[in-house]
């Protein structure tokens, strides 16, 4: 079955624009309490025989339960074009009125009984005449919501707001104070006094958030599991969809959801990222690539979190990335992540100066991700269907690296570089050779990893600067042509002709929204594809001796 988006029309014809559930994602779960897919359909009639058509006992809202039913027999997509129109008046069956909201509820109630979730969760119409579906009082699995705290004085308010306030209703929040020397103590305290939920205070002497993570965990007792970091926030729906999903879907092991990355200075926001987290087929290969999310973005069974306990799987040895190495390991022993729309979380840069990865030393940092994939490799051994390209990241060089070369000579289409030390030349062309160059625009010494992190982001930037002064903001804006141009520039895809070695850029002032665009941190998790073809490239050029191993100082 496939949907479209729509326009609408009023009465006379005129086209309104896109109707509203054009943006809503649609998943399973999410059409129990939202009819986003709404009414133009085609599907196949294999499947409309199989759930016996349309039911003619509904009054109303009978495509809103035809929806529903095919749902649980078939998958359904989304086609992103407006296909048809729809028009809106008075007259329309359709219209929100309370009538419509009964048969769209007992639709939703059916859909429940039919998916055998009846005895746990019913659907409610809410004050603001909208479908809420809710967990009955004495069903709701409890939730530990997990917090280390390390001088968070300054975030503390915010992330215990964000837990206070979830819609969903049995939690515990336990927070662990590791050693705090602001006011985190008192503030605590304070919240202890005035909490609306069960909220307890563990205190941690072992310095390290790791430390703080398996005290907190050892007195956690809910059936779910939420890590949170004091300067984060949770959305005040996240715990119920997520909940619900993984109730609905026991073949799963944790849920994720999406995020957004605010970055603050001086206590202001500044600049916002959002990721929507979609399905990923391959969660391993992008914990290998660090694709990565922050970690209060998942939920976790207990089941899961106990077995990842036993691994130690919150290394206390592990000074940064702990969160890479938690996930990865639970990516290695076979868990199994479900993706839930909406519900996202917020994670921030800049608003603490105490967060882990701006303050560690970059060579401790190299030191960690060594040890790290060294467990993941002793890992992988025990596993089964690790195939080749797992251990080919697995298996990358983690040494500080510097280019030994420079260009000697080029044209349109080729550079030579030559080896300082052994004068030894070596001609690349095409994609290869703009990522030789690039490299020697970005000076200094680092990880593989972090060379082609580098170099991509920089052809990023390149590539919408180059587009915004040659084919305009709107090309420069858009997503999937510059990504399409980054693609070409990196041989992954045939590009017309040969790529130019060369995208002159005139020092030009641009648009807040094109500036925006290419503000990439270099821990963004996108492009990974292109990071990796850029590894490869690398690897390649390590192998040659045109590299240098970097031996105490970067």
């Amino acid at each position: 079955m496939v949907y479209t988006q729509y326009q609408t029309m009023n009465a006379d014809g005129q086209v309104q624009g896109l109707g509203k559930r054009c943006q809503v994602p649609y998943s399973p779960e999410r059409l129990l309490i939202g009819f986003m897919i709404f009414h133009f359909r085609l599907l196949r009639r294999s499947v409309y025989d199989q759930i016996g058509g349309v039911d003619t006992s509904f009054e109303r809202a009978e495509d809103y339960d035809l929806c529903l039913r095919l749902s649980e027999v078939t998958e359904i997509y989304p086609l992103k074009r407006p296909l048809y129109f729809y028009r809106q008046h008075d007259s329309n069956m359709s219209s929100n009125d309370l009538e419509m909201l009964r048969w769209t509820s007992l639709a939703s109630q059916k859909a429940l009984e039919r998916r055998g979730l009846a005895e746990r969760y019913e659907i409610r119409i809410s004050s603001e005449l909208t479908l809420q579906i809710q967990m009955k009082p004495d069903k709701w699995p409890l939730v530990s919501i997990i917090i280390p705290c390390y001088n968070a004085a300054e975030t503390l308010e915010r992330c215990l707001k964000s837990c206070f306030e979830q819609k969903y209703p049995t939690l515990e929040i336990i927070a662990v104070d590791n050693n705090s020397t602001d006011d985190t103590a008192a503030l605590l305290e304070q919240f202890s006094r005035s909490a609306t939920r069960p909220f307890r205070i563990v205190s941690c002497p072992q310095p390290g958030q790791n430390y703080a993570r398996n005290a907190g965990f050892a007195e956690a007792g809910g059936e779910y599991i939420q890590w949170l970091d004091a300067d984060d926030q949770l959305s005040l729906d996240k715990l119920m969809r997520q909940i619900v999903a993984l109730e609905e879907q026991d073949n799963y092991d944790l849920a994720y959801g999406d995020w957004q990355w605010q970055f603050h200075k001086r206590q202001q926001l500044v600049h916002q990222l959002s990721f929507q987290g979609a399905f990923k087929n391959d969660w391993l290969l992008e914990l290998l690539m660090d694709n990565w999310r922050p970690p209060h973005a998942y939920l976790l069974r207990r089941r899961v979190a106990e077995q990842l306990d036993e691994l130690k799987a919150w290394n206390p040895q592990t000074p940064v990335g702990m969160d890479r190495e938690y996930f990865t390991l639970a990516a290695l022993a076979g868990f199994q992540p479900l993706y839930v729309a909406g519900g996202s979380v917020q994670y921030t840069t800049g608003f603490s100066s105490h967060q882990i990865t701006q303050s560690t030393p970059y060579e401790v940092r190299v030191q960690s991700l060594k040890a790290m994939f060294k467990r993941f490799r002793q890992q992988a051994e025990k596993s089964e269907g690790v195939s080749e390209v797992y251990w080919y990241l697995l298996k990358q060089c983690w040494e500080v690296l510097e280019p030994a070369f420079n260009i000697c000579k080029q044209d349109e289409q080729s550079c030579w570089l030559k080896h300082q030390e052994t004068g030894e030349e070596w001609q690349v062309g095409g994609s290869k050779a703009r990522i030789l160059q690039t490299l020697l625009k970005l000076p200094g010494a680092y990880t593989l990893e972090d060379q082609a992190r580098r170099i991509v982001l920089q052809l990023w930037r390149e590539v919408v600067l180059w587009l915004r002064q040659t084919q305009g903001i709107e090309a420069a804006l858009d997503e999937q042509i510059a990504a399409l141009e980054l693609a070409k520039v990196l041989g992954l895809v045939p590009a017309e002709g040969e790529v130019c070695l060369q995208m002159p850029l005139e020092q030009m002032s641009v648009e807040p929204e094109v500036a925006a665009r290419v503000k990439m941190p270099l821990y963004v998790p996108r492009f990974g594809k292109e990071r990796l073809r850029v590894l490869m490239v690398l690897e390649q050029l390590q192998n040659s001796g045109m590299l240098r191993q970097m031996s105490n100082q970067l």
